[in-house]
């Protein structure tokens, strides 16, 4: 498409927008959202924004070169944007002017001014007026009527024809499709509102159904034999909540001399007033429209989300960051918000329960291994606690520690002890070596060995490598303490 540019990269702009809304660098919803299309976000993740950029009354323009993004409340929405020039689309914008062809823009008599030269008829301004409106409009369709005192319903000087294709229209042309003759030109004001009305639900009816932006121009003096409503607009308005895609815009121009200011502010209470002070004023004050009228600033933003965002009602904010500059919409509410599950995300998910579905059979298994453990441990100690009726050689009976009250029986010549399962003594006690000590049995002597143990042995309360054993002995491995008895 011409005039597009494309914007593309990570939207990150929390932070940004935050420390420029504090220090006043966000203006306040410069951005207005007219229209946006959410049919493909389910399945593509593609949101569609009709965005107008105006500061005090005129577009801010340059903005396809900016950074779009979005944010729902403070968070930055993770997406790409692609940025349009609204104007370059094509076939977007249709434009119906609605000329006054009454007794003040088209007197019968020739006029004289103050120098006693003749004056150019009012029509003649407003003609130059359209001429130089139809050239800014490029490739937006254009449709002209005319209204007068005496006809009931407007004419069509040309309905859907792309602007830039129209011919200028003659002053001659004009008075012979708008104004009648002789004595049906004579009477008092237009029935304005009725007129008005007409017009535009024809001109709707008449609409190309992918005509999104709608602009209503009217060039008048606001004199009316009817009374003119501040609603008068505001039965076609809501045929734009639900029966016609886009928006509508407004503007009146006004014609001070032999107007009625008070028509003409009713007539543009839901839009833009532009006021003439004088008949050759008119083609300056649309000159001045021309920009607004066709579309400069109206940007088509697509944004592609990364981010899943859903929701009944997500209110989302457009923003726009140019330099250090940002701008924003107000908040802007998306409803039935939806967005479909990917093949990606659905392995996520499948992978995501697998890997808890293993991890879940690995804690079993050390859960198992544990009770094991722990049975088997109880039942050495309860092996080992179990009173011994064979022949012993000597006694190791338990006065201090985790086995206290137990006695254990020297049998073997060599007896090895330890917390290890593996040994002919072993201790409970994790302060205890897995082999921590020996008692060897030599003919009627007992020795005690140190098996190299971190805590040592302790004999009497002293620490030895190797030492003899008497009845009575206090022998200490780790917090466990034992005697000996014979």
């Amino acid at each position: 498409m011409n005039g597009s540019s494309e914007t593309t990269g990570r939207v990150a702009l929390v932070f940004t927008l935050w420390v420029l809304v504090a220090a006043g660098g966000v203006r306040a919803e410069p951005l207005t959202v007219r229209y946006h299309d959410q049919a493909k976000y389910r399945e593509e993740g593609l949101l569609r924004f009709v965005v107008e950029a105006q500061e005090d009354g005129s577009p801010i323009e340059g903005l396809d070169r900016a950074v779009w993004g979005l944010q729902r409340g403070d968070k930055a929405i993770e997406a790409t944007s692609k940025v349009t020039l609204f104007r370059s689309v094509g076939e977007a914008t249709h434009v119906l002017v609605v000329l006054a062809a009454n007794s003040n823009f088209l007197p019968e008599a020739e006029e004289v001014g103050p120098d006693g030269q003749p004056l150019k008829r009012p029509m003649v301004y407003a003609l130059d007026a359209l001429d130089t409106l139809r050239t800014q409009l490029g490739s937006s369709w254009l449709s002209i009527a005319c209204y007068n005192e005496v006809s009931r319903e407007p004419e069509f000087l040309k309905q859907n024809g792309v602007a830039s294709k129209l011919s200028a229209y003659s002053l001659d042309e004009v008075m012979s499709a708008c104004r009648p003759a002789g004595e049906d030109a004579k009477g008092g004001h237009a029935r304005l509102p009725t007129l008005l009305q007409s017009v535009v639900q024809k001109w709707l009816n008449g609409r190309k159904p992918q005509m999104l932006r709608y602009v209503i121009v009217v060039i008048t003096d606001g004199n009316s034999d009817e009374p003119v409503q501040e609603t008068w607009l505001r039965t076609t308005r809501n045929r734009f909540s639900g029966e016609i895609p886009g928006w509508l815009e407004l503007y009146v121009v006004g014609l001070e001399d032999g107007g009625d200011p008070s028509n003409l502010k009713a007539l543009a209470r839901d839009g833009v007033l532009r006021v003439a002070n004088a008949r050759e004023k008119l083609p300056r004050v649309v000159a001045d429209l021309s920009p607004l009228i066709a579309g400069n600033g109206v940007y088509d933003v697509a944004f592609t989300l990364t981010d899943r965002v859903t929701g009944a009602s997500v209110p989302l904010v457009v923003t726009a960051k140019t330099g250090e500059a940002v701008i924003a919409s107000a908040p802007y509410t998306l409803l039935g918000l939806e967005r479909k599950t990917g093949w990606v995300q659905v392995v996520i998910v499948v992978l995501g329960v697998l890997v808890g579905l293993l991890m879940l059979l690995v804690i079993i298994r050390l859960i198992a291994a544990a009770v094991e453990a722990r049975r088997r441990r109880e039942e050495e100690a309860a092996r080992a606690t179990a009173r011994y009726e064979g022949p012993s050689r000597g006694r190791l009976i338990v006065r201090d520690g985790p086995a206290t009250g137990t006695t254990y029986h020297l049998i073997e010549d060599l007896t090895y002890i330890g917390r290890s399962p593996d040994n002919h003594i072993s201790i409970p006690d994790g302060s205890v070596g897995k082999r921590h000590a020996s008692i060897r049995i030599r003919e009627k002597t007992y020795e005690i060995e140190d098996l190299q143990s971190t805590n040592g042995v302790f004999v009497n309360g002293q620490r030895v490598l190797k030492a003899h054993l008497k009845d009575g002995d206090s022998i200490r491995l780790g917090s466990t303490e034992m005697q000996f008895r014979l």
